[in-house]
C-alpha cells in the first residue's frame, strides 16, 4: 500500500493558454538551472512547494500564479517548505519576487503586498500525508468528539485559513469529495435545501490529495463550479489534508453533520439522504 501511495509523488505539468511573464535568461556558464521539457515530468521532491489552489480574484491569482506552480525562491532566497512561504509573505513590507516553475518554464512573478490567498503544499507534507493515510487507524464517531471550535479550514471566497467554527451560533455541514458523483449530488441538494434557515451552512471539499496533487488545474475548476452552485447560499471550505473529516470520524461522503450552538456534532444524515433537499432543510430547521 505505501509503495503505491509513494508512487504518486510525480505529476504533469502542461500550460494552458499564454504565459504573460518572460522566461528567465539563463546564463551561458555549466552552472545555469536546468529545466525540465514543457511536457516533461516534473518530480515532487520533499523540498518542493507547490501551489495548489488559487481562487479567483485572490492576490494571487491576480499576480499570475496558477495551480500547479512550483516556488523556487522568493527575493533570491530558496523555498522549502509552506511554512517559510508563509512568515515571508506575511512579514513583506512590499512586492515579493518569486521565481517559479510553471508549464516546464522558469519565471519571475511579482506577488504584491497582502494575504496571497493560496493553497500550498510541500513534497514534504505530501508524502507525510500518504504515509499517515495508509496507517490511519479506524475513525471515531462524529458523536464522541466533544467540540469542533478549534477545526481549521481554507476558506475558499476570501483565500484565508480560519477557525470555521468559531462563531455564534449552529452549523449544517456538508462534507464531500468533489470528484465523486454522488458528492455532487448533494452539493446540488445542499444548495437547495439550506436557505431560509436559522443555521450557517457550510460545504466542505475533504480534498483528495492525489488527484489535487496531480490534476490541480481541473480541481481549481470543478471547485469553481461548486462555488458557483453555492454562492450565496452556503460558504465553501477545503478541508486542507482532510484534519476536519478525520477529527469527525467522517469514513465516507457525502455526510451531513449538524453541528450545535457549542460546537458540538449532533445529527448526521449520510447516503441517499444526503442528496434530498427536504431531509436537508428539515435538519437546517432543527438546528437552527
Amino acid at each position: 500500500m505505501l509503495l503505491v501511495l509513494l508512487s504518486i509523488f510525480s505529476l504533469s505539468c502542461s500550460e494552458n493558454g499564454r504565459e504573460d511573464f518572460k522566461p528567465i535568461e539563463r546564463p551561458k556558464d555549466k552552472k545555469a538551472r536546468k529545466t525540465p521539457p514543457v511536457h516533461g515530468r516534473v518530480n515532487f521532491p520533499a523540498g518542493q512547494v507547490r501551489v495548489l489552489l488559487v481562487p479567483p480574484g485572490t492576490t494571487a491569482a491576480r499576480a499570475g500564479f496558477k495551480p500547479g506552480d512550483a516556488l523556487v525562491s522568493a527575493d533570491g532566497k530558496k523555498i522549502t517548505s509552506e511554512q517559510q512561504v508563509e512568515r515571508i509573505t506575511a512579514s513583506a513590507g512590499g512586492e515579493i519576487e518569486f521565481e517559479v516553475v510553471s508549464g516546464g518554464g522558469l519565471y519571475m512573478k511579482t506577488l504584491p503586498p497582502g494575504t496571497p490567498g493560496w493553497l500550498l503544499l510541500s513534497g514534504a507534507t505530501f508524502r507525510t500525508s500518504l504515509i499517515a493515510a495508509s496507517q490511519r487507524r479506524p475513525r471515531a464517531r462524529a458523536n464522541e468528539i466533544s467540540a469542533v471550535r478549534a477545526l481549521e479550514l481554507f476558506e475558499y471566497s476570501s483565500g484565508r485559513r480560519r477557525r470555521a467554527f468559531s462563531f455564534q451560533g449552529p452549523a449544517l455541514c456538508l462534507f464531500f469529495t468533489i470528484r465523486e458523483g454522488k458528492d455532487k449530488e448533494a452539493l446540488s441538494a445542499f444548495a437547495r435545501g439550506c436557505p431560509g434557515h436559522g443555521a450557517k451552512c457550510m460545504a466542505v471539499d475533504t480534498l483528495e490529495l492525489a488527484t489535487a496533487v496531480r490534476r490541480p488545474e481541473r480541481w481549481q475548476r470543478e471547485l469553481e463550479k461548486a462555488a458557483a452552485m453555492l454562492r450565496e447560499k452556503a460558504a465553501l471550505f477545503v478541508d486542507h489534508l482532510q484534519a476536519a473529516a478525520n477529527a469527525l470520524g467522517i469514513r465516507n461522503t457525502p455526510v451531513v453533520i449538524a453541528i450545535d450552538a457549542a460546537g458540538r456534532p449532533i445529527r448526521r444524515l449520510e447516503g441517499s439522504r444526503c442528496t434530498d433537499a427536504e431531509a436537508i432543510s428539515e435538519q437546517a430547521v432543527r438546528v437552527g
